[in-house]
């Protein structure tokens, strides 16, 4: 009797340590799980914020309304912040063609709009997020240069923004010309307005807008069908920010913010 009252106590122990065990495995798996979506969390130049970094002198993508920023970007970024719980923090304009390198050093800004378009060039030093825009290139002289074409540039000097795909093509599609890089799209315009250069080269629906809201005395000579997509500019180091953004993008997309955003400014 004694000897089966101490087997039933062994069994009762051993059973008592199995759950122990189990329980100690579960708190193992717990905090893996932890850990692990810890190290996924965003990181964030200002906790809470989605902080940009953008050039401020695209209308109608980004533009300066009484020193704020303000646009179709802006109001896409505050759409897409808004679905990952976040605000939207606009830095102070930067110069174009250093917002690539700015991205990729980190700890100033999480992610760069600006009608970035996207290509394996720049894909080399930075992350894209999923295209949010199409678009092509156009050319534009003053409506009385008697210019129709490319071959009317041959020996002339034509603008486009520094670091720009419309300089890019600019360099590589018309002949004899020298190219001027310059910082902003309004500079390029106020250019050619005051005769300094012949030309300009830059994506069509921001020169379009230009033309209709401050330039009436340009035109566009040349649409340039080059099906570049714009992205978001995000540090390689960011893949979780990345994917938050475009998760973002999505569901902005999929509810019709997004379409009521092209309407709204205006695009087809």
């Amino acid at each position: 009797m004694k000897r089966q009252k101490n087997s039933m106590m062994m069994v009762l122990l051993a059973l008592v340590m199995a759950v122990a065990l189990g329980a100690l495995a579960l708190t193992g798996c717990g905090g893996s799980s932890s850990g692990g979506s810890k190290a996924n969390d965003l990181k964030l130049v200002n906790s809470g914020k989605l902080t940009v970094l953008s050039d401020c002198d695209y209308p109608p993508f980004t533009t300066l309304d009484n020193g704020h920023a303000a646009g179709f970007e802006y109001d896409l970024c505050e759409a897409i912040a808004g679905k990952m719980g976040l605000q939207v923090n606009y830095l102070e304009p930067q110069k174009f063609d250093t917002i690539v390198t700015t991205i990729k050093s980190g700890g100033k800004a999480d992610i760069g709009v600006s009608c970035f378009t996207i290509n394996e060039e720049r894909a080399k030093e930075i992350d894209f997020s999923d295209a949010y825009f199409d678009s092509n290139q156009g050319l534009v002289v003053m409506s009385d240069s008697g210019i129709e074409g490319t071959d009317g540039l041959a020996d002339k000097k034509v603008a486009a923004q520094s670091g720009t795909t419309g300089e890019e093509w600019a360099n590589e599609n018309i002949s004899g010309a020298q190219i001027v890089p310059l910082d902003t799209a309004t500079d390029c315009f106020e250019a050619l307005q005051s005769g300094q250069v012949d030309g300009i080269c830059l994506d069509l629906p921001v020169a379009q807008n230009d033309i209709k809201m401050s330039y009436p005395d340009a035109k566009v000579i040349l649409e340039i069908p080059t099906g570049e997509q714009y992205g978001m500019v995000i540090s390689k180091d960011n893949t979780a920010l990345k994917d938050a953004v475009n998760k973002a993008l999505g569901e902005v997309k999929a509810d019709g913010t997004y379409q009521k955003l092209m309407d709204k400014y205006g695009f087809q």
